[in-house]
């Protein structure tokens, strides 16, 4: 129990009193002079709340209990399991709670005035901002409009139309009327509160019967581009398009509904309309003058980036953006290099390349954009890149297997140098070729293998070649020296052999050539003629002097 301290010397004999009579009485009266129902008489409006409280302000001890609340008349009052009362109707209820103790049951009634809601709403709105409307369709407002305090009552309400001839309205009843937007408002009868909402009517067509320009001339000069201003009647016409035409498109072009001026010239501009009813059009007249020569100087320049680097192994082409202010400026820029021998630029466009770039060091270069009087510059630099090394032939002739033309020189060489670096060189299979220290290459089976050159100053500078060998066509032997003749230069019958018994003596039977005088500088021929093919079969025989 909360103890209450009060100055008075009349609150201990207070206590004592109640406290006898409450020792005195049964536990029904204790609980009925202990327990105080907030309000015995009571008024609510229609629609609004109440909550009532029933108190042991005599902190009498019942024990355990339950409170029970109920209404005489629900269609006038309405209460709640915590005692909160809603007026329903105007009229008069009696609300009963009930405390339940093990051993009594308690009853407090307290006096229910409902009187007619007048709480009038501080605001109004619609549930959906947009509402969509087709043709046949209708839609009822009432139905949508939210009331603010919740217990309000809505006053009658004047609907309006923004565009009656899209949508009408009438009691909040919405009709399409055609396709468009209009807005319609609900305003209080007092004129104080009020709400809108968008309506979107499609599916309508309304076809047009006429079109008419504001204006039946216009003059423009060349290059201007202007609207043309018009009417398309009724009002709320849809579903149409407008084909424009111009009488001569050299001398002035119209696009949906805008003419831009070519060259000096007169036209006629038309707009056509296509209805059910036919075609319906109009008419004006355009004049071209020549355009003003004016003179815009640039009075900033903004190159971007400022800065640019060219990484390894990429020449461009690359390119600053430069914005010129003012827009209109006449004058044109120019782009120029403050390295020409490294960078190559185009002065109209400032899209440049990479010609050449150093091989030690970074190296920088000023890019200049140049506008009437005014110029700008970004820094370019060049990343250092190493030397790149190639191999070539000195010779385009075949490296055949054999003697005398198994061999070729290559060299190696940077480009874009004209100096020839210290090299060595190695072949990936020396079972197919071989190659000396100065890249001659000797080949010794047919096959392919690749020779590389190895810059001796930086062994990671490296070039390669890939070596063809292809089997001799030919004989090569030396004096005193017998070889057979490979299958694949004669014909599977050969008859009739030829050949010059001075170099070389033959034996057709075993097909074999031995070697008897040198012929070295120029081969001497043995030759046999196929019976089935009916041809000649020359072999090249180079001899060579026995060792």
């Amino acid at each position: 129990m909360k103890i209450l301290k009060h100055t008075t010397h009349a609150l201990p004999i207070l206590v004592l009193t109640l406290a006898l009579l409450l020792t005195g009485c049964s536990e029904a009266e204790k609980i009925q002079k202990a327990f105080v129902l907030s309000e015995t008489e009571c008024s609510v409006m229609a629609e609004e709340t109440k909550k009532l409280t029933l108190e042991n302000r005599g902190n009498a001890d019942v024990g355990d209990y339950t409170l029970a609340w109920m209404t005489e008349n629900p269609d006038v009052a309405t209460v709640t399991d915590d005692g909160t009362v809603t007026g329903i109707a105007p009229g008069k209820t009696k609300i009963t709670v009930v405390l339940r103790t093990a051993k009594e049951e308690v009853y407090f009634h307290s006096n229910v005035t409902v009187t007619e809601n007048t709480t009038p709403p501080s605001s109004i709105s619609f549930q959906n901002t947009v509402y969509a409307l087709g043709e046949g369709e209708v839609l009822d407002l009432n139905e949508q409009i939210s009331v603010s305090p919740a217990n309000a009552v809505l006053q009658a309400l004047t609907w309006t139309s923004s565009n009656p001839s899209i949508a009408a309205v009438s009691g909040g009843i919405v009709s399409p009327v055609s396709q468009g937007i209009s807005t319609i408002t609900a305003t209080t009868a007092d004129g104080k509160i009020s709400a809108s909402c968008t309506i979107r009517v499609s599916g309508i067509t309304v076809p047009p019967t006429g079109i008419a320009f504001d204006e039946i001339s216009y003059v423009i000069v060349t290059g201007e581009t202007r609207k043309l201003s018009f009417t398309v009647e009724p009002e709320n016409a849809s579903g149409y398009s407008i084909l424009w035409t111009s009488s001569d498109s050299e001398i002035a072009t119209v696009s949906e509904g805008s003419v831009t001026g070519v060259k000096e010239g007169e036209v006629t501009l038309r707009a056509t309309l296509n209805t059910e009813q036919g075609e319906i059009f109009a008419e004006c007249t355009v004049t071209v003058e020549p355009a003003p020569e004016v003179s815009v100087p640039a009075t900033r320049l903004q190159l971007t980036p400022t800065t640019l680097t060219i990484p390894e192994d990429n020449d461009g082409p690359f390119k600053f953006s430069c914005t010129v202010s003012p827009a209109n400026c006449t004058d044109l820029p120019v782009w120029t290099t403050s390295r020409p021998d490294l960078i190559s630029i185009n002065k109209n466009t400032g899209e440049f390349t990479l010609l050449k770039a150093p091989t030690d060091e970074p190296g920088s270069v000023l890019i200049t954009c140049t506008v009437g009087e005014l110029s700008k510059s970004a820094v370019v630099y060049i990343e250092p890149r190493k030397p790149v090394l190639e191999i070539a032939f000195n010779e385009d002739s075949v490296l055949y297997d054999k003697a005398p033309k198994n061999t070729v020189e290559l060299v190696a060489g940077y480009v874009g140098s004209e100096d020839l670096p210290q090299v060595t060189w190695s072949s990936s299979d020396v079972t197919v070729a071989t190659v000396s220290a100065e890249g001659v290459v000797t080949g010794l089976k047919a096959g392919t293998c690749t020779v590389t050159a190895t810059s001796k100053s930086d062994p990671t500078v490296t070039a390669t070649y890939t070596v063809t060998v292809e089997k001799a066509p030919y004989l090569a032997l030396k004096v005193g020296e017998t070889v057979a003749i490979d299958p694949a230069l004669i014909p599977p019958d050969p008859i009739n052999w030829n050949y010059l018994e001075t170099y070389v003596e033959l034996d057709p039977e075993n097909r074999t050539v031995t070697g008897k005088k040198e012929a070295v500088e120029t081969p001497t021929t043995v030759s046999c003629f196929s019976q089935s093919t009916e041809e000649f079969f020359p072999i090249d025989v180079y001899v060579f002097p026995a060792e």
